[in-house]
């Protein structure tokens, strides 16, 4: 099999000339050659991509660039292209060379260089279409979300169902290891453990009444606002319960309802740094819909009484 998009080329010189020098220094796309499993040559582009100078590639072997969870499968795909048994592009990721991930659309091609055996890779940025593609899939999960809960209220069961069902849905959508739903008393001085799903709870005695002072989910409800902590252990008054279950990150979303506090529902996860902020505001988006499904269904039950 060979591969339409790049036949074998030969290359007479390691400097680029005429027309080859005019594509290899300007074109928007990252090409770069690869000689004995290390870069002999790279253009600007690809170097704009990954982050490093010239100096910090050259001699260095191939894969350097490539995040670490993508090189087997990066390594496997070259060699069916270069073996002539596949043909085409991947997607695959690269370590920057400030930290942050980058994603990549390339493939590669067997090219002779001066009478050598080598390889020629381009190299597409996609970060961006990708972050697109993570945004679209997000708010399609978070729509789901909602339409399952919504269905979950206008169905059969009681109460208490209802809410560990709403919370299963909750946790899936924040890929969460403990969800939970509490309701004030008249006062607004204590919170009610309705429902919980997640972590065994038999690991830890979870109290079934909070006071809502000295507590992220009792200041979620007095200040009627999101409360995120993402490094949960460090914070003096972390409840001794969760920190037997491992919570690392815990998030106490406000369930509104006409300026009213309903509940308030806690997300909790053993991962630190868990609710960045798209994530927060994904879940205050399905919180307030839950609110809304609550009042609509009160609506409901008072004029059908």
């Amino acid at each position: 099999m060979t591969n339409p998009h790049f036949p074998n080329l030969y290359v007479q010189s390691r400097e680029p000339g005429d027309w080859l020098t005019t594509l290899w220094a300007k074109s928007p796309v990252g090409f770069f050659i690869v000689e004995n499993g290390r870069f002999v040559l790279v253009n600007q582009s690809f170097l704009d991509c990954v982050g490093y100078p010239e100096s910090e590639v050259l001699g260095k072997d191939s894969l350097m660039p490539v995040h670490p969870w993508d090189r087997a499968m990066v390594r496997r795909k070259n060699i069916r292209l270069l073996e002539g048994r596949d043909y085409g592009t991947y997607e695959y990721r690269c370590a920057h060379k400030s930290g942050r991930t980058v994603w990549a659309l390339g493939s590669v091609t067997s090219v002779h260089m001066e009478g050598s055996r080598a390889c020629l890779g381009y190299f597409m940025y996609i970060t961006d279409m990708k972050r697109a593609e993570q945004q679209a899939q997000e708010r399609n999960e978070e729509l789901e979300a909602v339409l399952n809960i919504a269905n979950v209220l206008a169905g059969a069961g009681d109460f208490f169902q209802k809410a560990r069902a709403v919370l299963t849905e909750i946790k899936k959508l924040a890929l969460a290891d403990r969800a939970a739903y509490w309701i004030p008393d008249v006062r607004g001085q204590q919170l009610h453990l309705v429902a919980t799903v997640g972590l065994d709870e038999a690991q830890a005695q979870t109290p079934s009444v909070l006071p809502t002072a000295n507590s992220i989910t009792g200041q979620a409800l007095q200040g009627m606002q999101p409360v995120i902590e993402n490094n949960y252990l460090e914070r003096p008054d972390s409840q001794e319960h969760l920190m037997q279950l491992g919570i690392r990150s815990l998030a106490a979303f406000p369930v509104h309802h006409n300026g009213n506090v309903l509940a308030v529902v806690t997300i909790g996860s053993e991962e630190r740094g868990r609710f960045d902020p798209r994530k927060i505001q994904v879940f205050g988006a399905v919180v307030a819909q839950i609110g809304m499904l609550i009042g609509n269904a009160t609506l409901e039950a008072e004029a059908a009484g």
